[in-house]
């Protein structure tokens, strides 16, 4: 068996002294990086609600347009802004805009198809109390996130080689 030198380092102490310059302790890179992952999806998600609000808002109350109309033209920019927040900031995509838009606009309707049935179903069976009609929309919008969330993640910003994927 070789001996140490004085004063040289291992390994597990060479690798030891990294993580605690990084902060780290203990949490393993993948579960770093999904709750990463999600924190950036949530984050985008409360602006984009805001965002979409606004407009909303500023059409309806402000300019007095239609309110159909004002839904309308404040969906359009939720999805617009979250298509673009979620393939630059959330998945960081590398993937042109004419590869996942599309992938995007039939994730975002099929969610969208998803929450309305969560929602009929989810008022069918839990009653038509203000109480139960909230915990409806709960449903409905849970299923929208989560559905989305993982399309999303799988299938319209995923990378060839994808380091969450080939390492789990």
């Amino acid at each position: 068996m070789a001996r140490r030198r004085a004063g040289a380092e291992t390994p597990f102490e060479a690798e030891l002294r990294a993580v605690r310059r990084s902060g780290r302790f203990g949490i393993p890179s993948k579960g770093r990086e999904a709750a990463m992952l999600l924190s950036r999806f949530a984050s985008v998600g409360l602006l984009n609600t805001l965002i979409s609000l606004s407009i909303i808002m500023a059409l309806d109350r402000g300019l007095r347009a239609n309110p159909q109309v004002a839904n309308a033209a404040g969906y359009a920019v939720g999805i617009a802004s979250g298509f673009l927040l979620s393939r630059r900031f959330v998945f960081r995509s590398a993937a042109g805009s004419r590869a996942t838009a599309p992938k995007y606009l039939l994730t975002v309707l099929a969610g969208f198809c998803l929450n309305q049935l969560v929602l009929a179903e989810a008022g069918r069976l839990l009653g038509a109390g203000t109480l139960e009609h909230l915990l409806a929309q709960l449903c409905a919008m849970g299923s929208y996130t989560v559905s989305v969330f993982l399309v999303c993640r799988y299938w319209v910003f995923r990378t060839p080689i994808d380091p969450v994927i080939a390492t789990a």
